[in-house]
C-alpha cells in the first residue's frame, strides 16, 4: 500500500486591527458619520460600537455609525471580532474623540457719521463692534422710504454704506456670519444713533415805511421794518442805504431823518432755519422821494404910503 502527501496550505495569522481615522472637531447640531476600517481580516463576525463617556453600547450593525445632532463632546470606541480561520475570535479596538464646537451667533451694530444733515445731502453708515462674523460675512443694507433700496455684499467692503437719505427713510442692516459653526439666520443690526433730516426752507424778506407813498420832506424822520418769512424768531438783519451798511442797525426796523431825494433803502436778513436755500436774502429796494425845505418870505406895502392922513384909506398889498 503506497501513501501520497497531499500538500499542505499554511494559512497566515495576521494581526487584526482597526481604524476610525484621526480624531474631529465637529460643529454643534451636525451629523457626524463614523466608518471602521478593518486590517487583517476578510470575514468580520461583529462589530460593537460603544460610548467610551457612558460604557453604553450605541450599535451592532455593521462598519458604520452615525451620531444624530451632536450635542456634547464625545468618544466612540468599536471592536470589531474576526471571523477568519486563523484569527476567529480575535477581537480589535480603536476609539476616535469627537470635540463639539458649539454654535456661534453674529451680531454686530452700526452707526451713521453724520447725525444731522440738510435734505439732499449724502450720509455715510459704518459697521462698528462686529462679534463672531467671520471674515467675509454678507452683509445687507435695506432703505424702506419713498425710495426703496437693498445693497447687499460681502466683506469688509460693504461694511460701509452712503447714500441720499430722504425724510422719512428708515435704514437697517443685516448679517450672516461665514464663522465656522456660526448661525446662519440673518441677524439684525442695531442702530446706534438718529440721524437728523432737516427740510431745505427757502426764506425772503420784504420791507416798507411808515411813510405811505414814501414820499417826504427833507428832514422828516421814516422807519422802516422788514417782514420776514419762513424763519423761526432768531433771525438777523443789516439794513443798507445807497448800498452800504449801516453801522448798528440790525434790528427788524431802522429809523432815519437824514434822507436825501432818490435815497435806497433795502435790507439783508440772515435766517435761522438749520437749511436754507440761501443763508442770507435781500429784500426789494425803496427809493425815497424827498422834497427839499424852502423859506418863505413875505413883504407888506402901503399905498399911498406909510404916512397918510386921518381918515385916508391905505390899501396894504402883501407880497
Amino acid at each position: 500500500m503506497r501513501l501520497e502527501a497531499s500538500p499542505f496550505v499554511i494559512l497566515p495569522v495576521n494581526t487584526v486591527s482597526v481604524d476610525l481615522g484621526l480624531d474631529q472637531s465637529i460643529c454643534e447640531g451636525s451629523d457626524v458619520v463614523l466608518t471602521a476600517t478593518p486590517s487583517g481580516v476578510t470575514t468580520i463576525a461583529s462589530y460593537e460600537w460603544v460610548d467610551l463617556n457612558t460604557g453604553l453600547v450605541v450599535s451592532t450593525t455593521g462598519p458604520d455609525y452615525t451620531i444624530v445632532d451632536l450635542s456634547s463632546d464625545m468618544n466612540i470606541g468599536v471592536t470589531i471580532t474576526s471571523g477568519d480561520e486563523c484569527t476567529n475570535g480575535v477581537t480589535a479596538l480603536d476609539e476616535v474623540i469627537i470635540t463639539m464646537l458649539p454654535t456661534l451667533f453674529a451680531s454686530a451694530e452700526f452707526e451713521s457719521v453724520e447725525t444731522e444733515i440738510c435734505e439732499g445731502a449724502t450720509v455715510t453708515y459704518n459697521v462698528i463692534n462686529p462679534v463672531n462674523t467671520g471674515l467675509n460675512p454678507t452683509w445687507e443694507w435695506t432703505v424702506t422710504g419713498a425710495v426703496g433700496q437693498v445693497v447687499t455684499g460681502t466683506g469688509a467692503a460693504f461694511e460701509t454704506f452712503t447714500y441720499t437719505p430722504a425724510i422719512g427713510d428708515v435704514v437697517s442692516l443685516t448679517v450672516v456670519s461665514d464663522e465656522l459653526c456660526a448661525d446662519l439666520t440673518p441677524v439684525d443690526a442695531v442702530l446706534m444713533n438718529t440721524l437728523i433730516i432737516n427740510p431745505v426752507i427757502t426764506t425772503a424778506v420784504t420791507i416798507d415805511s411808515d411813510d405811505a407813498d414814501n414820499s417826504i420832506c427833507e428832514g422828516t424822520a421814516v422807519t422802516f421794518t422788514a417782514t420776514p418769512g419762513n424763519v423761526l424768531g432768531a433771525e438777523t438783519y443789516q439794513w443798507y442805504l445807497n448800498g452800504v451798511a449801516q453801522l448798528g442797525e440790525t434790528g427788524v426796523t431802522y429809523t432815519t431823518s437824514g434822507l436825501q431825494d432818490n435815497d435806497v433803502l433795502s435790507v439783508e436778513m440772515n435766517g435761522d432755519n438749520a437749511c436754507e436755500v440761501q443763508d442770507i436774502v435781500a429784500s426789494s429796494d425803496i427809493v425815497m422821494d424827498v422834497q427839499p425845505t424852502t423859506t418863505v418870505n413875505v413883504t407888506i406895502s402901503a399905498n399911498p404910503g406909510l404916512t397918510a392922513c386921518q381918515g385916508s384909506d391905505i390899501v396894504l398889498t402883501a407880497t
